[in-house]
């Protein structure tokens, strides 16, 4: 029996199994998934595309500087050479009145070399500082654009994580109402229980089944609008292993320099240098230039014929441009430049006032957050055990069903207490990550 051969079972594969070309990725924890939009989010992408533009826009304005020479050579077949009348005595033939004669000779062979070079010109110097300024704005909008996303990818991470676990808490609620309303129904059957119990067991119940869709969808829309920021499809695939954990205690790591103010602070830095340059607007230029041409002409195609002389001609200038008046637009660009670089000024210094004061904010809501979710940590367990307890003794027939009942309700307004508390921790927790962050 013959055996099928490698080939076809990849081709089987590949029109059985097409799931399998398409990506599989593993999360970790946090650093990774930004690791990952580090190389593929379209935003940080187009931001580091705009960066490497900058910086070749800042080379294109420091060659401006340099001296720019030039070579061209030229060859012209003059089909029918330019005739001028001329007096038939200038020719020795003062019988013929004007004679046609022309000029030249039919092939003209030229090469030309240049040079120009600018003696002072201090505004191509200060667009070039220009250019250098508008690259580190936009390396710092780079960073600003990284730390946007992370904060995005961050804040839906953490909503997964937290949904994950309101889950994981509902689940277990959700046994826990059933056997409740399995014991009340069986008691209201005997006659021994009211209706009004039996449908708080019932509302119970459906609050739980209510929790439990939420937090399924939240933490399914939390996980595609992670895909969306990896620029990840609905087909790739890709798991997310971490589980929350609290073993931080305290801010360890200093915080860097908010991109934010990198970015204000370029911003009045591209400003300063565009008010310096159109103030030397007014300032004259000078520039240096030098041309030598040299020309050959034969009757018969022959490049480059020995014998043949070469004419050469060269010439050097110096060159003075004096601006006197283009309608006052100089003027008012100035007037419009030092504007921009009051505005820019003003906000800088704002935004640093501004970032201390966001982050001492940013330590005092991750230090309460932290306090808070260890609380009601605590409240939430013990709230649990009343109503293990309440259990019990509704079992041992020492208390009502309402006990139990009204021991399960706290539990569950505990459990949303926790989780809400959870929920502030991890925004703080992931803004104090982000700040930890150089970018």
């Amino acid at each position: 029996m013959k055996k099928k051969p490698i080939l076809l079972y990849i081709v089987y594969y590949l029109l059985f199994f097409p799931v399998g070309l398409y990506a599989q990725t593993t999360i970790r924890n946090v650093d990774e998934l930004w690791k990952y939009a580090d190389a593929h989010n379209i935003s940080i992408v187009s931001a580091r595309y705009e960066a490497e533009k900058a910086k070749m826009a800042k080379r294109i304005s420091y060659g401006a500087l340099l001296p720019q020479i030039s070579a061209s050579g030229m060859f012209t077949d003059n089909t029918a050479l330019q005739t001028t009348l001329l007096p038939g005595a200038v020719l020795g033939k003062p019988n013929l009145g004007f004679i046609p004669v022309p000029f030249g000779q039919e092939y003209v062979y030229n090469g030309t070399f240049s040079g120009q070079m600018d003696l002072m010109n201090l505004q191509n110097l200060y667009n070039a500082k220009v250019a250098k300024a508008t690259q580190l704005f936009n390396e710092n909008s780079l960073a600003n654009t990284r730390k946007n996303i992370y904060q995005q990818l961050a804040s839906n991470y953490y909503n997964y994580l937290l949904m994950k676990e309101a889950v994981r808490l509902n689940e277990a609620n959700l046994k826990s109402t059933d056997s409740v309303l399995l014991s009340v129904q069986n008691k209201f059957k005997e006659g021994s229980e009211n209706e009004m119990n039996l449908n708080k067991a019932k509302i119970n119940l459906e609050k739980i089944r209510e929790n439990l869709i939420s937090a399924q969808y939240q933490m399914l829309s939390a996980k595609n609008n992670i895909l969306a920021l990896l620029n990840l499809s609905l087909r790739d695939e890709y798991n997310l292993t971490d589980s929350l954990e609290f073993t931080q205690d305290e801010i360890s790591a200093a915080f860097q320099e908010d991109p934010g103010t990198k970015m204000a602070f370029s911003q009045q830095e591209v400003s300063l240098r565009q008010y310096q340059a159109s103030k030397l607007a007014f300032m004259p230029t000078l520039s240096l230039q030098y041309n030598y041409s040299t020309m050959q002409s034969n009757n018969s195609f022959k490049p480059f014929a020995g014998g043949v002389p070469w004419y050469p001609s060269s010439f050097w200038s110096l060159k003075a441009n004096i601006p006197l008046f283009t309608g006052g637009t100089r003027y008012w660009q100035v007037k419009k430049n030092k504007l921009d670089l009051e505005e820019y000024t003003e906000k800088y210094n704002a935004a640093l006032k501004q970032a201390d004061i966001n982050d001492a904010n940013l330590k005092l809501a991750f230090g309460k957050a932290q306090a808070m979710v260890k609380r009601s940590d605590v409240v939430m367990h013990l709230s649990y055990e009343n109503y293990i307890h309440a259990s019990n003794r509704y079992a041992s027939g020492i208390s009502s069903i309402e006990e139990k009942l009204k021991a399960f309700s706290d539990y569950i307004d505990n459990q949303n207490q926790y989780l809400n508390n959870l929920s502030d921790y991890l925004i703080q927790l992931y803004q104090v990550k982000i700040r930890q962050q150089n970018f």
